[in-house]
């Protein structure tokens, strides 16, 4: 299924039979994701202006840090996907005792700038590895 951005040219590939999705109104998220029956979860936050990847990703910290203040970046990488440059980054964000980790693909162009992030707890990560990548793998510029 291909869910196309109303906000930039950003793409969402992903299969319905795994994953919920729903679009958000009054929030900083375009669309929010649930794998079914599971914990892991994802948005795509896009936004009409062009940003720096760079800045995007140092802008994504300090968003991370206003909820969870020791949340600290554990790898970041940039990668080409379905023939886009994106930073790749795990983000570690401990909120009421639970340890979070965030993934995500961090992109920026004319049309403008999404970050597209799944989560779950740390204890969990490992189990929802491959449904990590192949959800955010799933990410295309139209």
């Amino acid at each position: 299924f291909n869910l196309k951005s109303r906000v930039n040219n950003s793409q969402f590939s992903f299969n319905p039979k795994l994953w919920l999705f729903e679009k958000v109104s009054g929030d900083a998220h375009e669309y929010s994701f649930t794998l079914k029956g599971q914990d892991l979860y994802g948005m795509a936050i896009t936004e009409g202006m062009e940003i720096p990847i760079e800045t995007l990703a140092s802008a994504a910290l300090t968003n991370f840090k206003s909820v969870a203040p020791a949340a600290e970046i554990i790898h970041k990488e940039y990668r080409v996907v379905n023939g886009n440059k994106v930073m790749y980054m795990e983000t570690l964000a401990p909120v009421s005792g639970v340890e979070f980790v965030y993934k995500g693909y961090y992109f920026s162009n004319e049309s403008g700038s999404t970050q597209y992030l799944v989560y779950t707890s740390k204890a969990l990560a490992e189990k929802y590895k491959n449904e990590t990548s192949e959800f955010l793998n799933g990410f295309s510029v139209q």
